[in-house]
């Protein structure tokens, strides 16, 4: 059943519209069962059915009702319209969404209609973690609406790497330190054996790690070893032995050089402090580097060729430098190719002997029980020497193929005399290309002439170490 007035639907029997609230027309129907047409009747009073004026009273309360509705309608489609025509507009000006945090900038950017691209942390030390520092486009452009917005966010200060400054003196740890943006905490000594003195041992922060910028770092710095001992250095570059000393805490005395030839050249040959030996921390020591193998075991440059003689003892050539101060051919006494003996007597203060002979090795093997006896034999013969009264012997140096002594005796001042004067001989015994060389030296110089110069003879026969390190003293 639909209403008359409006065409609103229904239900039967219902007499005024719920829509209109119009009372609706009495129409006759037929009657199914008996075929006549049927008169619809009001209904009972026992329905309470409405009065003529309640009817049209709710008719027009309804009426109002769909008349409010329908001017909410209008209202809803013009807001929309007008949201339309706004979001219809085609650009829009970007903000500044710098210094905002992520969220914000991202809130603003969907509120204007774009579009939130790519975001991107970077470190900064400007901006704190989480803020934007900057975006793309730039603030104040002019972009279409859906634009994407790409965001740079911070992440803080970078943290910093921390290294490793073991091994590092304390200067170059601390300029370090402060270059990183770390900062120097406490700086503590402490004795080792394996870090030279002044450089760091340990950090309280290990290297590797990433820690925030200005973060404290301890050090501990090393007083080197309380006490040192001596290792060897022989056979050691001069480089790596000079390394060694200083990482052990002592300090380089003297480096020297001098032929070797069973010690390769720039090894180190001698060393001052024995192996094995406990000293403080800073002893000095000193080297000897080796030049090599030579053609002499003598040093044939100090006088030049015009001042040698030359021995020979099975194939092996010895060239002997003698001083210009010398008269040779008067003095020489070579009675044999391996034997040179010259003596220059001036008085008991003014002299030079020089003596050198050459023998074979029994065994290469055992050169210093060879040398020993050779030393003891020189002293035994200067022993018998019916001028002399006194003969004793001081060890100086005793190296691989190498012996130095000196010799202490007391001459009778001329023959049948009771009164004495001192006399200082130098021996010294070396291998040299399987051969035993034995050189014998004297030189006194108390109110001598210039040219016998101590130094030059001390070169000559390579003893100028052993004098400067006070070995020897060659003017008693």
């Amino acid at each position: 059943m639909f209403c008359g007035h409006c065409g609103t639907k229904m239900n039967a029997g219902v007499i005024f519209c719920p829509e209109c609230g119009k009372q609706q027309i009495q129409e006759a129907h037929h009657d199914s069962t008996s075929g006549e047409p049927a008169v619809l009747l009001e209904e009972p009073a026992a329905l309470d059915a409405p009065t003529s004026e309640e009817s049209i009273s709710e008719g027009s309360t309804k009426k109002s009702i769909a008349i409010i509705g329908g001017i909410c309608a209008v209202i809803a489609i013009l807001i929309g319209l007008g949201l339309f025509l706004i979001l219809r507009t085609t650009t829009v000006e970007v903000p500044d969404l710098s210094i905002l945090s992520q969220q914000s900038a991202m809130e603003q950017i969907e509120e204007l209609g774009l579009t939130v691209g790519e975001i991107t942390e970077e470190y900064s030390e400007d901006v704190d973690e989480g803020l934007v520092i900057s975006h793309s486009p730039r603030a104040g452009e002019e972009v279409e609406r859906g634009t994407a917005i790409y965001l740079t966010v911070s992440l803080g200060i970078e943290p910093v790497e921390v290294p490793d400054f073991t091994g590092l003196s304390l200067e170059d740890a601390t300029t370090l330190i402060q270059d990183l943006g770390l900062a120097l905490g406490s700086v503590d000594d402490q004795f080792s054996d394996i870090k030279r003195s002044g450089f760091v041992i340990s950090q309280s922060l290990r290297a590797g790690t990433r820690v925030p910028s200005g973060k404290v770092v301890d050090l501990v710095i090393s007083l080197g070893p309380e006490f040192v001992t001596v290792p060897t250095f022989i056979n050691f570059t001069e480089e790596e032995a000079v390394e060694m000393i200083e990482e052990i805490g002592l300090s380089v005395g003297e480096i020297t050089e001098e032929y070797n030839n069973d010690v390769e050249e720039g090894l180190v040959f001698s060393q001052s402090l024995i192996v094995g030996e406990i000293v403080d921390p800073g002893e000095s020591i000193d080297l000897v580097i080796s030049l090599g193998p030579r053609s002499s075991p003598f040093d044939l440059d100090v006088w030049g060729p015009d001042h040698i003689v030359t021995l020979e003892l099975d194939g092996v050539i010895v060239d002997v430098p003698l001083p210009p101060w010398l008269d040779v051919e008067e003095n020489l006494s070579n009675d044999d190719d391996h034997h040179l003996y010259i003596m220059e007597w001036e008085s008991n203060y003014i002299q030079t002997m020089i003596e050198v002979f050459l023998q074979p090795i029994d065994d290469i093997n055992y050169f210093d029980r060879e040398a020993y006896d050779e030393l003891d034999f020189v002293v035994w013969f200067l022993s018998g020497l019916d001028y002399n009264s006194d003969v004793d012997y001081t060890i100086y140096v005793r190296e691989p193929g190498s012996l130095t002594a000196g010799i202490s005796i007391l001459e009778y001042m001329y023959e049948d005399s009771d009164e004495f004067y001192s006399v200082f001989e130098l021996v010294r015994i070396t291998e040299y290309n399987g051969i035993m060389i034995t050189t014998r030296l004297r030189l006194r110089t108390v109110d001598a002439p210039e040219e016998m110069c101590s130094d030059e003879f001390a070169y000559a026969y390579g003893l100028w170490r052993y004098i400067d390190l006070g070995f020897i003293a060659m003017d008693p």
